[in-house]
């Protein structure tokens, strides 16, 4: 199995940052990504960043990447992760991020288990942050519409 690991944006996507500026999508998501690679290396998964560019990479130049991977080892032995920052803020108010999403491609597949177990391990390891989220929500940190 070969995790290859895409980091969202690149640094020349328009927008894609804090209204301050300071957090830098393409950056967090790079940081993100390195890290992944290297936690599953050590755990003897073979995991490859998708994308070593800071540059953005068109979707086709990512789908020609990834199809290259599936030709080599079969799709069957490929899995593709892509890691985003999303923004978080309503009524012209920033707030703080307060969840994180698993999707997948459209129809039933393998990778809607493994997305649905990805899920389940991070519900219960965030356990405690959700039993304060609805505490922080409560004095404004969140937005009404965000879920832990």
């Amino acid at each position: 199995m070969i995790v290859l690991i895409d980091n969202g944006h690149g640094s020349d996507t328009p927008g894609k940052c804090s209204p301050d500026q300071k957090l830098k999508e393409y950056l967090k998501s790079r940081e993100i990504a390195r890290k992944l690679e290297l936690e599953l290396n050590l755990r003897m998964v073979d995991a490859r960043l998708l994308v070593e560019e800071d540059k953005d990479i068109s979707l086709p130049e990512r789908c020609f990447r990834a199809n290259a991977y599936c030709d080599k080892y079969g799709k069957e032995n490929v899995l593709l992760v892509s890691i985003h920052c999303n923004a978080a803020g309503a009524d012209g108010q920033w707030k703080s991020a307060g969840g994180w999403c698993v999707y997948t491609s459209p129809g039933k597949t393998k990778a809607d288990d493994l997305a649905t177990e990805i899920w389940n391990a991070a519900d219960e390891r965030l356990k405690d942050y959700k039993e304060r989220f609805a505490i922080l929500q409560a004095q404004g940190a969140y937005d009404s519409k965000q879920k832990p």
